[in-house]
């Protein structure tokens, strides 16, 4: 008979199990006044999180929570073009995530681990709750929620984001219309110049003829574009227009509203190599509101590949027009390339072209 040695751990203190206890509360300046019968209902309605260093707590974007850093430290990172931007940090015993909850809007910061860190975590309805049961709380947490914004903003102002590309035309264009919107829904900072002003003028030196095909589009290279289609400016700004070279896709998406981005998230975590044609721009008629806040895929029309592809390869294609007969599924070819695959699902909202 073989026996086995089984060890106890003399600690079976409360924090050894993951709870949250009044005593771990006490120290948080926040809850420094609070009666002790009140500070054990709010323990009770805490989540224990433990973060490794580089965790992420929260992205920007997702639905909030209230947070309190019990230890260890938390950067807070703020999406800035296509940059991660570190614009504050939280150490022990200091909070966050009030600003969303209490304007009713998604995350507007990202929270990532700066080093091993535990942190309570309440959600919307015991924050609510929390606040609207306790008048003192609810004064310091709007004081910290003004700060917040307003250091916000000083940190918008004072970073101008870089423009990736200078769009010069004529303001009641129609193509110079249709590219800017193409470029603002593909989230792509760019300058507008009107032919009539003096910086249009001084961009274009002796290319400049108000008569000339418009618009143009000036990389910072110096490269130009004279009258570009969508798919010209996405390759010429590294947006993917070309599928991955010799492969044969298990299923071709076309059209990336949020039915085709559900698609494809989902056929991508399932193994299946993926692609997702959009001619415009993904996201597709919700990205133009601003009242849809969140939908399944919209990690991926904010260009960030590693929440969005999953196991699988989803490969979006901006610029692309099929052209096809519905017959031909396993075969279609656009203005410059031919996508094959094994299976196909129609998401578009207009009609073939």
């Amino acid at each position: 008979m073989h026996l086995r040695t089984i060890r106890i751990h003399s600690d079976l203190s409360p924090n050894s199990f993951g709870m949250i206890t009044p005593e771990l509360l006490r120290g948080v300046p926040l809850f420094a006044e609070v009666p002790e019968r009140k500070l054990e209902v709010i323990a009770s309605r805490a989540a224990d999180i433990r973060l490794r260093p580089n965790d992420w707590l929260i992205r920007e974007g997702e639905l909030p929570s209230f947070f309190i850093v019990l230890s260890g430290g938390i950067d807070v990172v703020k999406i800035l073009g296509d940059d991660d931007r570190v614009i504050n940090h939280f150490g022990v015993g200091e909070y966050a995530g009030e600003v969303p909850l209490l304007l009713f809007c998604p995350a507007i910061a990202s929270l990532r681990a700066t080093e091993t860190s535990r942190v309570a975590r309440f959600e919307a309805a015991d924050f609510h709750e929390l606040i609207a049961s306790s008048p003192r709380l609810n004064t310091m947490l709007m004081r910290t929620m003004a700060e917040r914004i307003g250091r916000v903003q000083d940190f918008y102002s004072s970073v101008a984001p870089t423009a990736a590309a200078t769009v010069i035309g004529h303001r009641y264009d129609v193509s110079c219309h249709q590219l800017r919107d193409f470029l603002t829904r593909n989230h792509v900072t760019f300058r507008w110049h009107d032919l009539r002003d003096r910086e249009a003028r001084e961009a274009l030196g002796t290319m400049f003829e108000p008569e000339g095909p418009f618009p143009v589009v000036i990389l910072p290279g110096g490269t130009r574009l004279v009258a570009p289609s969508f798919r010209e400016v996405a390759q010429a700004l590294g947006l993917q227009t070309m599928p991955s070279e010799g492969v044969v896709y298990d299923v071709a998406i076309i059209g990336a509203g949020p039915a085709g981005l559900a698609s494809a998230v989902y056929g991508a975590s399932e193994g299946l190599r993926t692609i997702l044609i959009e001619r415009h721009a993904p996201g597709g008629q919700a990205s133009t509101s601003s009242r849809i806040e969140n939908y399944l895929g919209q990690a991926l029309r904010r260009r960030d590949p590693g929440r969005a592809q999953c196991r699988g390869d989803q490969d979006p294609l901006r610029g692309t027009s099929l052209r096809g007969a519905p017959r031909r599924w396993r075969r279609v070819q656009d203005a410059s390339h031919r996508h094959r695959f094994r299976r196909l699902l129609a998401s578009a909202r207009r009609g073939w072209r």
